[in-house]
């Protein structure tokens, strides 16, 4: 088995941030959070990670930003949008601009893994077909 997936996780709310990492961290994933764009900025010019999880609406920006900026960057990672904004059309737009998926808030630790498990296999396969 190899290194564990590094997933960088944004968002402005201290107890998501240290829910969503807990629950990874248990899944063996390596976790870095970040509490702002600003932060996770850094961190993306910094560090490699393999999947992004930030949250839509947060207090020094949205996750909209840091989207377009990690496909900038890195157009291999994908990025997972989390939301409690119940107004789809959001998350829809999310998704054209580029990001893997979204999980609405409250969500089942089921529903969070599997679409992290998701993420980082659909990753690896854009990085193979890459490849070749």
């Amino acid at each position: 088995m190899g290194t564990p997936a590094r997933i960088l996780i944004v968002d402005d709310e201290p107890h998501v941030r240290s829910m969503l990492g807990a629950t990874l961290d248990r899944q063996n994933y390596h976790t870095v959070l970040a509490a702002s764009n600003s932060e996770a900025f850094d961190l993306i010019d910094r560090q490699h990670f393999d999947l992004v999880l930030t949250d839509i609406v947060m207090r020094d920006g949205n996750g909209i930003t840091l989207l377009d900026r990690v496909h900038l960057d890195h157009p291999h990672t994908p990025v997972v949008m989390v939301t409690a904004i119940q107004d789809i059309s959001v998350a829809i737009s999310a998704m054209r601009k580029g990001a893997y998926d979204y999980l609405m808030k409250p969500f089942e630790r089921e529903q969070l893994l599997n679409t992290v498990r998701r993420a980082l296999d659909h990753r690896k396969s854009m990085r193979e077909n890459f490849t070749y």
